[in-house]
């Protein structure tokens, strides 16, 4: 579990390295396959089985969201 923990985090740290050096068009056509994939999964109705990496990450997802939530502009 140590390994794919760690594999996740360098994986993510690889992205954000990638994403620095692309385009804007390529960020902009990026944006809108992610929101056409997000289209799509509300439309389904069942719900993904979530494995313990996806669970170890979501805490923070949800502590950052309920941090930020009372501070809008």
């Amino acid at each position: 579990m140590l390994v794919s923990f760690c594999y996740l985090v360098l994986r993510r740290f690889l992205q954000l390295a990638a994403l620095r050096v692309r385009s804007n068009g390529f960020k902009e056509l990026e944006i809108v396959v992610l929101r056409h994939e997000l289209a799509i999964l509300r439309r389904q109705r069942q719900r993904p089985v979530l494995t313990a990496v996806d669970r170890s990450s979501s805490p923070r997802r949800v502590g950052a969201s309920i941090g930020t939530a009372g501070h809008r502009s």
